[in-house]
């Protein structure tokens, strides 16, 4: 038996939190229309993440000013760029800031800004492919294709072809195209990953046009890629795609949603080396699907799934209840998000949880001018073991809290308030922690022990 002494009033009761995962929507900006694509980096080299987004004919970030999720005003990337449906931050010149990739559909461009300064003064466009007359550029992820240290860009034109472009000199100087595939008709999204286990960055990609989800080996480590691997037909079109371990087993695994469907699912590599299994289904509640990703929404060491859905304007997050792939029920974040076509997830209060960022897009009705975030509270949810004893006094107290816990051993103990802000974590347990100085008022406790979390509800005399 361990007793730990904690500074603070508590209720002495077994209870099950039913706070809200998230909280409501934070205004980033009521000034953006039509948001396309979302993301956020550290863009002013201050230590916490800021926001960028693409949205109508326009590029932009938005400052963190003070780690907490207040955000400032628009700093404008590019204006009249035309529709952008792909961004992303990466270091495309070594230079230790991060930098800006997006695509142009419109203009039929790759791109990227340099941040000049590293604190958020970019550059001039620097076009990477110019399609000419061809297909619009729809989306552009940065990687190391050919292993040699440095960023690459791989893009997908649409009705065209997917390709890679090396970084020549690794300062942001690219080479020319390198067509990887032009059989991903509307190809839609692109990830990389390992999923051979060979060592080197292998490319997935979904593509509307001829319905499928495949990946493309890196046969060399070079960017040299073999045929296209079919992980998945579908009756409707793969919107959207996202790797990551999903059941723990080392190995990359897919998800994917289809639109038409309304449909959310997984397929595990089932060797390691890039066979992958059938769909299996995460939830077909996401109306019409537009954006899928993968994050440890709950810090409990597996991966969950978050969605953004148009056609029923939610932002939703699906729980990986075991770590091996098994979902739980869809949980809304937002039902009244107008047509989001985007989600991204990032720490922006620095409370070490994944919160979570999109933007309305005009749908017909009235036009919504939002970019929005939630807050992750997850740490107010997390059931109670009620198979360990717990007892918790005295009830109330001024000063000091005791805590035995017969049947485990704690490990640490972490404090919040009501609002989620953390306001003390320990795991100096021995001699206790005197909390009288905290205002009086109702907190959460969340008790780490060596066999899961236990939340305790407390008051501050």
């Amino acid at each position: 038996m361990k007793n730990i002494c904690v500074g603070i009033v508590v209720f002495f009761c077994s209870f099950l939190t039913k706070a809200q995962s998230f909280g409501l929507q934070t205004l980033i900006s009521g000034e953006v229309l039509n948001v396309h694509a979302v993301s956020a980096a550290d863009i002013n080299g201050n230590g916490d993440n800021d926001v960028l987004v693409c949205y109508s004919n326009t590029i932009s970030w938005f400052e963190n000013i003070d780690g907490t999720g207040m955000f400032g005003t628009e700093q404008p990337i590019i204006i009249g760029v035309g529709q952008s449906f792909s961004i992303v931050a990466a270091d495309i010149d070594n230079d230790g800031d991060m930098d800006v990739l997006a695509t142009s559909f419109d203009n039929r461009l790759v791109m990227w800004f340099e941040n000049i300064d590293g604190q958020g003064n970019f550059g001039p466009q620097q076009p990477i492919d110019d399609n000419g007359t061809g297909a619009g550029a729809h989306s552009t992820i940065a990687a190391d294709v050919d292993d040699d240290g440095d960023m690459d860009v791989i893009a997908a034109f649409d009705l065209d072809f997917l390709a890679w472009y090396e970084n020549t000199d690794g300062q942001g100087s690219f080479g020319p195209r390198q067509v990887i595939t032009n059989i991903a008709t509307n190809a839609r999204s692109i990830q990389t990953a390992d999923f051979d286990g060979d060592g080197d960055l292998d490319i997935a990609t979904s593509s509307s046009g001829n319905i499928t989800v495949a990946w493309f080996e890196n046969t060399d480590g070079q960017g040299t890629f073999g045929p296209e691997q079919i992980i998945a037909g579908a009756a409707s079109a793969v919107i959207t795609i996202f790797t990551v371990d999903m059941d723990g087993d080392g190995d990359m695994d897919i998800i994917k949603g289809t639109n038409a469907t309304d449909e959310i699912a997984w397929h595990e590599n089932t060797d390691g080396l890039g066979s992958f299994g059938s769909a299996q289904i995460i939830s077909n509640e996401a109306g019409f699907v537009r954006d899928v990703l993968s994050v440890d929404v709950n810090n409990d060491g597996d991966m969950d799934v978050i969605s953004a859905s148009s056609s029923d304007n939610r932002i939703a997050w699906y729980r990986n209840l075991d770590g091996m792939g098994n979902f739980g029920d869809q949980q809304i974040i937002d039902a009244n998000l107008e047509n989001p076509r985007t989600v991204y997830a990032a720490d922006l209060d620095g409370d070490g949880y994944q919160d979570v960022i999109s933007g309305a897009r005009f749908g017909g009705g009235e036009p919504d001018y939002k970019l929005v975030w939630y807050k992750n509270q997850t740490y107010l949810g997390i059931e109670e073991n009620n198979a360990i004893d717990v007892w918790v006094y005295p009830n109330p107290v001024k000063d000091i809290l005791f805590i035995s816990i017969p049947a485990a051993t704690v490990e640490n103990i972490t404090v919040y308030t009501v609002l989620g802000k953390m306001v003390l974590k320990t795991d100096d347990l021995g001699s206790g922690v005197n909390l009288s100085s905290l205002p009086t008022g109702s907190y959460f406790v969340d008790i780490e022990t060596d066999t899961g979390s236990i939340i305790k509800k407390v008051i501050k005399e």
